[in-house]
C-alpha cells in the first residue's frame, strides 16, 4: 500500500470515531422547535394534478 493510500484511509470516519456534530445541539433544537410549527403539506406524487382547462389542440394555432 503506498504512503498515498495510507494517508487516505486514515482520513477516513469510522461510525466509531468521535467527531463532533455537524449542528451545535442548541441550534437543532431551535431547527426543531420551529420546523414542529409549519404545517406539512402533503402532495399527491402518483398522479398528476387536473388542469383547469384543456389545453387547445395544436392544430387550432395554424388554421
Amino acid at each position: 500500500m503506498s504512503s498515498l493510500h495510507k494517508r487516505s484511509a486514515a482520513r477516513v470516519l469510522t461510525p466509531n470515531s468521535l467527531s463532533p456534530p455537524l449542528v451545535p445541539p442548541e441550534i437543532h433544537a431551535r431547527y426543531a422547535e420551529i420546523m414542529a410549527k409549519i404545517p406539512r403539506v402533503r402532495l399527491d406524487v402518483g398522479r398528476p394534478a387536473k388542469m383547469a382547462e384543456p389545453l387547445p389542440a395544436v392544430s387550432s394555432f395554424y388554421s
